[in-house]
Formats: structure tokens, sequence, C-alpha cells
């Protein structure tokens, strides 16, 4: 037993002169190696008592041994044992240091970003058709501009959102039969909402020939540039000789192009307010379209044709 005592003494020596609970903190392999000398030392100790050690001393061993494997259990469990000399690395960190996330850790959460609601723009439109279009109409004066459209509304509008207790869905009713929609034919000019019209049901190419000729047309003065998108009822011949018989010329904008038409933002501002309105009749929703309209002033239509790249002469010197 001379040799394992001395292995148990210099073991106990080491954590006394550590002042630790048994481990010397020189280095986790060196540990690891002296652990590794006790489990051999004890197995030769057992082995030993097994084929007929003297028995004097073999309650004695056991008793060590025990005593021994409680230090050592207790020295891994120490919290010096864990501790470190240098910051952690980040989880999955790639050779350059930066982290990458962890499984348990919202990814948008740690990039420092928010869940947003996407901006969908058509895969069909073709960016150098609109670059084009940008380009041709930078020297155009804004103040020429007349911009046609249509939007559809209906009696089941209503806002998406509204107030409730907390932990409380919010109800509300809609007309599920609500008819046909009502679609409202305008024009847009720096001065605020032009030429308009209000129709039943969609707008076919009779009645965007009756609008063009009956209302728009008379409201034209030489000179101006009458802007729409593609919808086929505006590429008819018959709503271009209308439109040049005043003097004015008339422009389509680049497809699948909403962004670069001015009157799509006094759409959203009516849309607004027929569902603040909540009108359940047809007769109820023109009123209220009428009414709409009349909220839309000279200072929301520059406004918006700023925002969609449209600045008037005076605006680019300023």
């Amino acid at each position: 037993m001379k040799a394992d005592e001395s292995v148990f003494d210099g073991f106990t020596r080491e954590g006394a002169e550590s002042g630790g609970s048994g481990l010397s903190p020189r280095g986790d392999r060196e540990d690891l190696r002296r652990l590794a000398g006790h489990d051999q030392t004890l197995s030769q100790a057992a082995t030993r008592n097994r084929h007929g050690g003297p028995q004097s001393h073999s309650r004695a061993s056991q008793e060590e041994t025990l005593a021994v494997a409680r230090r050592t259990a207790s020295t891994l469990a120490s919290p010096r044992r864990l501790a470190v000399r240098r910051p952690l690395p980040v989880v999955g960190a790639d050779s350059r240091g930066h982290g990458q996330h962890g499984e348990d850790e919202p990814r948008d959460q740690a990039a420092g970003l928010d869940a947003q609601k996407k901006t969908l723009a058509a895969s069909e439109r073709r960016e150098e058709e609109r670059a084009r279009f940008r380009q041709q109409m930078k020297d155009v004066d804004p103040k020429r501009l007349v911009v046609v459209d249509e939007s559809g509304s209906h009696i089941a509008l209503t806002p998406l959102y509204a107030r409730a207790p907390r932990g409380e869905r919010a109800h509300g009713s809609v007309p599920r039969n609500r008819g046909k929609n009502t679609t409202l034919l305008a024009a847009l000019s720096l001065s605020g909402i032009g030429a308009c019209m209000i129709l039943e049901g969609a707008v076919n190419a009779q009645a965007f020939e009756a609008y063009v000729e009956q209302i728009l047309a008379p409201s034209l003065a030489p000179g101006q540039i009458v802007l729409m998108d593609n919808l086929s009822v505006h590429k008819r011949a018959r709503v271009r000789q209308l439109i040049e018989a005043r003097g004015c010329e008339l422009r389509f904008l680049p497809a699948y192009s909403p962004d670069s038409s001015p009157i799509e933002e006094t759409f959203s501002k009516l849309k607004a307010s027929l569902c603040r309105v909540g009108a359940r009749t047809h007769e109820a929703l023109a009123e209220a379209i009428g009414q709409a309209l009349e909220t839309v002033t000279a200072a929301d239509a520059l406004g918006w044709f700023r925002h969609c790249g449209y600045f008037p002469a005076d605006s680019r010197a300023s």
C-alpha cells in the first residue's frame, strides 16, 4: 500500500497547496492525467485485494478508496473546475469570428430585425421599360399631367382592425351578399380631383369611351398629357382620337407599375374613408364616394405626384 499511499498523499498535498478542494488549477490536461493515474492506482489496489492481499489493510484500503473517490467527484463538480480563462465563442461561430444563430435563438430578433408586411411587386414587370419611362418623363412638367384610372368598391367595406380588451377578439359583421361592385372612374392633376364618373359593375369599352367623350375630354386643356395604365379598354382607337382631338397627348405607364401612378394614392385615401363610413346600400356608397372625393386637396395631389417621382419645375429649383 505504500505506492497507493504515496499517490493519495501527493494528491492531498497538491490540493492543500492550491487552496482548492483537491485538484491543482494548473491546466485541464495535467489534471486529467492525474485523474487517470488515480483511477489506475485504485484499480490495482482492488485487484490485489481480490487476490489475497493483506487482510489487515483491506478495510482501510476500501475506506481510503471511497474517500478519494468522493474528493475527486466533489472536485469535478466544483465551480472552480468549470472556470474559463477566455470568453466562450458564439454558438456556430466561423473561423472569422462572425456568429451564427443557434436553434434556440430567434433569428430575426437576434439580428435586430422585426417582422414586416411584404411589399410585393409583379415579377412580370420589366425594369428596363420602367427606367426608359422615367427618363422620358424626367423633363415633363407635372402640371401638364392628368392621370386617369378606375377603382372598385362595395357595400361590405369595413376597417380591418378594431379595439378590444386584451386577450379578446374584436368582432364585426358585413354583408356577405354584397352584389356588384361600384366602379369609380376619376382623373387626378396637380390641382386635385378632376372628371369623375360612378357606374355599377365593372368598366367595359363602351362605358370608358362614354366617360372620355362626355366627361374627361371636355375638361382637358390643349397641351396636357393624359396618363393611363395598360388596361385593354384604355387602348382603344376611339379613346386616343377623343383625347388628341382636344390638342392633348395620350401616354401609357409601364406594365405593372402602380408605383408610377399618383392616383393610386388617391384611391388609398378613398378606400380608408369608405371603410370608416361603412355604407351598406349602393346609394349610400355612391354618396360616401362623393364626400370622400371632396376631401382630396391640391396639397394631397402634390404630395402624391412627388411620391411617384414627378416634381414640378418650381420644386426642382428649390
